[in-house]
């Protein structure tokens, strides 16, 4: 029993968005942005973002929504033109460490212990998915997190971020074990 489930999600949402996006990604294709270009920029609101996550509240939202929206075009721009491996890491390496800062500054600004360790079990789970080349099983709890914080939930955010790594890890674990 593998994540067939999780996989067919993931595939079924970028189907969806690709129908959804194709129309906006085309002119950038034309005018020569690439989805490297995008992943920067969705890099960079998602920072902007972690900026003003738990101070300034709407612009959290704003830079917020532009990340996931970037990160949602690099994605289609990418199926649409030539996906690399190394443009699918440098993608899944930005989107996890916008996750890990975004808990991360949940940590400092709450002073909660166990925040920091949501936070460094996080970064354990995509860190052991990135080592392993991308074969381990992962799973991204970013979106959700964000929509949860753009409600001001989060606390929320933080215990959905520790289920799913808890579950991650353990998937893991599990993957490891019958490698071996």
């Amino acid at each position: 029993m593998g994540l067939a489930w999780h996989d067919q999600a993931i595939e079924r949402s970028r189907a969806f968005r690709s129908r959804i996006l194709r129309p906006v990604v085309l002119p950038l294709r034309r005018i020569g942005i690439s989805a490297a270009h995008l992943t920067a920029l969705s890099f960079l609101t998602g920072l902007a973002a972690v900026w003003f996550v738990f101070g300034q509240h709407i612009w959290f939202v704003i830079f917020g929504i532009a990340h996931l929206l970037l990160d949602a075009l690099d994605g289609v721009l990418a199926r649409e033109t030539r996906q690399t491996r190394s443009g699918a890491y440098a993608d899944t390496v930005t989107d996890n460490l916008v996750t890990v800062l975004l808990l991360g500054k949940g940590f400092v600004v709450f002073s909660i212990p166990s925040f920091g360790v949501i936070a460094f079990a996080y970064l354990v789970h995509q860190l052991i998915y990135l080592l392993s080349r991308m074969h381990a099983p992962v799973l991204f709890g970013r979106t959700v997190l964000f929509m949860v914080f753009f409600l001001q939930w989060y606390f929320t955010g933080m215990l959905f971020i520790a289920a799913l790594t808890a579950f991650g890890l353990g998937l893991q674990a599990r993957f490891f074990l019958r490698k071996n």
